[in-house]
């Protein structure tokens, strides 16, 4: 497995976990990242679509397809990018450096695709 695939399978894996505790307890969750209690069941589907954006990350990066973790590269540094603007802007009261975490993980991909590297020959 390459480097981004790694870095991809990681955060698929945090991903899956992420879902899985929105689904199951998302009070616990949202608490522990100082969200107020959901009262609606919206939460739970945000778990679902995590498991299953997770899932993907898992079987792209196990089968190291390419194309699928460079798109992954930019989907979360732009994810981790507009989490941290909602966070500027008193959107939402998550720290700043809970954001940057994911920010690492997309930095740490984005890294090992440069153009020297044989991912990025691969993708380009």
């Amino acid at each position: 497995m390459s480097p981004a695939a790694k870095s991809l399978f990681v955060f698929g894996i945090y991903a899956v976990a992420a879902g899985t505790g929105l689904l199951l307890m998302p009070g616990l969750v949202l608490g522990t990242l100082g969200f107020p209690p959901a009262q609606d069941g919206w939460v739970r589907v945000v778990g679902v679509l995590a498991i299953v954006v997770g899932a993907y990350h898992l079987v792209g990066a196990r089968s190291d397809f390419r194309p699928y973790i460079r798109a992954s590269v930019w989907g979360r540094i732009g994810f981790a990018g507009l989490l941290g603007s909602l966070v500027v802007a008193s959107v939402m009261p998550t720290p700043l450096p809970r954001c940057g975490r994911l920010l690492l993980f997309a930095k740490r991909n984005l890294h090992s695709m440069s153009p020297d590297s044989d991912t990025f020959r691969a993708v380009t």
